[in-house]
C-alpha cells in the first residue's frame, strides 16, 4: 500500500492531508472530497465535539452481525434498529466492505482510514454501499475530526487496530447523524450481509461476544426470488448483453445451491446465532423486535417499529410499487418459477427448514419414507428453474452468440447445461444425505 501515514495518533489534526499525494487513486479521491468540504466540516466541529465526547469508542465491545438467507429483508431489519439510542450502525450493504477495506488500508493511520472509507465502499458496490448518501460530507469529515480531538491518544493503546477501525468507524457515523448515544458504549450492529465463515471467525475475534442475525424466509419463495433476482443480475452484466458474455447464466444452481449453504449457522457459532422471519418483520414486527431486542440485550423502544435510515424513511419499490415497514402483502408465499414436481422436491428436501421454522408443508412429509421417495423420484428430473434457465442460456446466450460468429462459445452451451444439472443432483444428495444421518442443522428461529 504506497500511503505512508500522515496523522499519527495522538497529534493535533493536521489540514489539509497528504493522502492526495499518493498514487493510489481512491485515497487521492478521498483527500479531494474532504478538501471540497472541510471549511463546512470546520463549521460544525462545536455540535460534532459535544457528541463526540460521549462516545468511548474503545469500550464499544458489543456487536451484532446480521446476515441474509437469499432475499429475506435483511436491509428491512437493519432499518428498524436506525435511531435507537443503543444502537449504532452503518447504512444499508455499507458495513459489509469493513474488513476488505481494513486489509487493503491497514498500515494508514486510523484516522485516514476513517476519511478514505466512504469513498472506498462507494467505489466497489452500489448505492447501497454509499455513506454519503445517507449523511453529508461535512457532516461525517467534522465527526472524524471530533473524535480525534476527543479521542486521539486512545487508539494504539488499547486493542488491536482492526478492531479499533470498527469501532470509530461506526461512532464516526453516529455523531455524524447528530445521534447522542444512551450510554457510551452502545451495541453495533454490523451488516456482514453473505454467509462468509471467514469474516464471522474475524468479527469474533476482534468481539469475542458478538452475535449473529440471520434473516430467513420460507423456503420456496426464497428460492423463487432469489432466481429472479440473480437472472436479472446475470442479464444486466456486459451492459445487457449476455451474448458477449464470456460465461453462461447460471441462476438456477445459484438459487438452488446458495440457499443450502445460506441456511446454516456459521461453522461453531451456533450458541450465539439465530435467526429471525421475514414474515414477522411484516405480519409482526412489534413481537419480532421485542424478542430479538431481548436477545440483544437492549431495551425495546417504538423507535423499533420505524424503517428508516438517518431519521429518513426507508422505501422499498419492487412491481411499481413502493412501500416502507411493514407489507403485509410481501409476506405471502411466492413460486412464480416453481411448478409442482419442483415443490415436492424442496418440500422433502427441506423438512427440516419448514418445521423448525415453523413454514406450512405437506403433513405427508413429517414421514421419512415419503420424503425419500419424493427425492428418488423427482431427484433425476430437471426442475423448472433448470428449465427456464436452459431456455435462457439458448434464447439470449447461444443462439445470438452463433450469429455474432462466437461459435465455440456458443457450442459449450450444451454441455455447460448437462454440467450444471450434474452439480445439481450432486448438491441435492449430498445434502439430503447429510441432512438424514444429522450432520447439517439448519438455523435456530428466535
Amino acid at each position: 500500500m504506497p500511503i505512508d501515514g500522515v496523522l499519527a495518533a495522538g497529534r493535533a489534526w493536521v489540514a489539509p492531508l497528504a493522502l492526495d499525494t499518493v498514487a493510489d487513486p481512491i485515497a487521492r479521491r478521498a483527500a479531494l472530497d474532504y478538501r471540497e468540504a472541510d471549511a463546512a466540516a470546520t463549521a460544525l466541529m462545536p455540535d460534532k465535539r459535544a457528541l463526540a465526547r460521549l462516545f468511548d469508542p474503545p469500550a464499544m465491545m458489543r456487536a451484532a452481525a446480521l446476515c441474509h438467507c437469499s432475499r429475506s429483508g435483511s436491509l428491512l431489519l437493519a432499518s428498524y434498529f436506525d435511531g435507537h439510542p443503543d444502537v449504532v450502525t452503518l447504512p444499508l450493504l455499507c458495513g459489509e466492505h469493513l474488513y476488505r477495506f481494513y486489509d487493503e488500508y491497514a498500515q494508514v493511520s486510523l484516522w485516514e482510514q476513517l476519511l478514505v472509507f466512504p469513498t472506498f465502499a462507494a467505489t466497489v458496490n452500489s448505492l447501497e454501499a454509499d455513506l454519503f448518501q445517507t449523511v453529508a460530507p461535512a457532516d461525517y469529515y467534522a465527526a472524524v475530526r471530533a473524535l480525534q480531538e476527543c479521542h486521539g491518544e486512545r487508539p494504539g493503546a488499547e486493542g488491536g487496530r482492526r478492531r479499533q477501525f470498527f469501532q470509530f468507524v461506526h461512532a464516526a457515523f453516529a455523531v455524524a447523524c447528530g445521534r447522542a448515544p444512551a450510554n457510551a458504549a452502545p451495541l453495533m450492529l454490523y451488516a456482514q450481509h453473505w454467509r462468509d465463515q471467514s469474516l464471522a471467525r474475524r468479527f469474533v475475534e476482534d468481539f469475542p461476544q458478538g452475535k449473529f442475525v440471520h434473516t430467513i424466509r420460507d423456503p420456496i419463495t426464497s428460492i423463487d426470488s432469489w432466481f429472479d433476482r440473480t437472472t436479472d443480475l446475470h442479464l444486466a452484466e456486459d451492459g445487457g448483453h449476455p451474448e458477449l458474455s464470456a460465461q453462461y447464466l447460471n441462476p438456477a444452481a445459484s438459487a438452488i445451491l446458495s440457499f443450502l449453504e445460506w441456511d446454516r449457522p456459521h461453522t461453531g457459532f451456533a450458541a450465539t446465532s439465530r435467526a429471525v422471519r421475514f414474515e414477522d418483520m411484516h405480519l409482526a414486527p412489534e413481537a419480532l423486535m421485542r424478542r430479538l431486542a431481548n436477545w440483544l440485550g437492549i431495551e425495546f423502544a417504538p423507535i423499533l417499529l420505524q424503517s428508516t435510515w438517518n431519521n429518513r424513511p426507508y422505501v422499498v419499490k419492487s412491481g411499481g410499487v413502493s412501500w416502507c415497514g411493514p407489507n403485509p402483502a410481501n409476506a405471502r408465499r411466492r413460486s412464480r418459477n416453481f411448478n409442482g414436481a419442483d415443490r415436492l422436491l424442496m418440500f422433502a428436501l427441506l423438512h427440516e427448514n419448514f418445521s423448525r421454522w415453523n413454514y406450512d408443508s405437506p403433513r405427508a412429509m413429517r414421514w421419512l419414507p415419503v420424503r425419500l421417495a419424493t427425492i428418488a423420484l423427482l431427484w433425476v428430473v430437471p426442475t423448472s428453474l433448470e428449465q427456464r434457465n436452459a431456455r435462457l442460456v439458448w434464447q439470449r446466450q447461444a443462439v445470438p452468440a452463433w450469429r455474432l460468429g462466437r461459435r465455440r462459445f456458443a457450442c459449450g452451451a450444451a454441455p455447460f447445461l448437462v454440467l450444471r444439472r450434474l452439480r445439481i443432483m450432486t448438491g441435492v444428495a449430498v445434502e439430503f444425505m447429510a441432512r438424514l444421518a444429522g450432520r447439517r442443522r439448519v438455523l435456530e428461529p428466535l
